[in-house]
């Protein structure tokens, strides 16, 4: 068992938690358990809000979004709040409610916090996004007007005219997984800088400037008598779509309808 310390005032700590005698003023009992419900609420709400901005930056960062999925990180911050709610009632009442002994309060505590952390290592490890080893950079793209690139206007211009004749020979697209920090790479220049280019110059974010080219490569494709015995779906795969719900969606998007109605419209012409 752990030795318990008395400091002045009535304040002491038995079994791992803070005890207050009778002539603890309220103002200190609450100086020493509000922080306890209240910081873990911050977090969260914090944690919430970074969540949104994130998400809302993805487009920006990658060419597909349908396998980047931040709900089990919107949970697992609520999760998180709901659990600290439970285990600050579970030591502020267990007692008194007779639900744990003193004794093994923490022994519970240092469970359920086990348990959890387990928990969380799971779901982080089995998100892809996260155990792949191209990772989203460390800031988003700066803003425009991007004053931290040290691109200007000439320079931008002539990065995408770089990138233009990279997608056309080259064809980048075609790959599934392409993100901002790997087409930079294959360009050989800041993932910044081609950002500024990319939403600058063709006044469209990364996700929908690399999908153009893909429903491009389809619409191609979906003509090609060569290609007759391929499937929708399978021509969209070979195209750089992850999944069928996303290639529909953004065809339709950008054609105003679905790829099958495409299809059968210009083959009879």
């Amino acid at each position: 068992m752990a030795a318990n310390f008395i400091y002045p005032n009535g304040i002491s700590i038995r079994y791992g938690y803070p005890h207050f005698s009778s002539d603890v003023p309220v103002t200190v009992v609450y100086i020493f358990t509000l922080p306890m419900a209240v910081i873990p609420g911050i977090y969260a709400f914090m944690g919430l809000a970074v969540l949104r901005a994130y998400r809302k930056n993805l487009p920006d960062h990658y060419s597909y979004t349908e396998r980047i999925s931040l709900n089990w990180l919107k949970w697992l911050v609520i999760s998180i709040l709901v659990l600290f709610i439970l285990l600050f009632l579970l030591i502020r009442f267990g007692r008194q409610q007779q639900i744990v002994n003193t004794e093994n309060l923490f022994t519970y505590v240092g469970t359920a916090l086990s348990i959890y952390v387990f928990i969380i290592g799971y779901m982080g490890m089995s998100q892809e996004s996260i155990t792949k080893k191209e990772m989203p950079d460390e800031k988003p793209a700066e803003p425009i007007p991007y004053k931290k690139t040290g691109l200007d206007e000439i320079s931008a211009a002539q990065l995408y005219q770089r990138l233009l004749g990279h997608m056309e020979k080259e064809k980048p697209y075609l790959r599934d997984d392409l993100s901002l920090s790997i087409l930079a790479q294959q360009i050989g220049v800041n993932p910044n800088q081609l950002s500024q280019a990319i939403n600058q110059k063709s006044a469209n974010n990364f996700f929908v400037f690399v999908n153009t080219y893909r429903v491009e490569e389809v619409k191609t494709k979906l003509l090609d008598p060569d290609l007759s015995h391929l499937s929708i779906l399978g021509i969209a795969y070979e195209c750089g779509f992850r999944s069928k719900s996303a290639f529909n969606r953004i065809f339709k998007t950008q054609t105003g309808i679905g790829p099958l109605e495409y299809q059968k419209q210009n083959n009879k012409n």
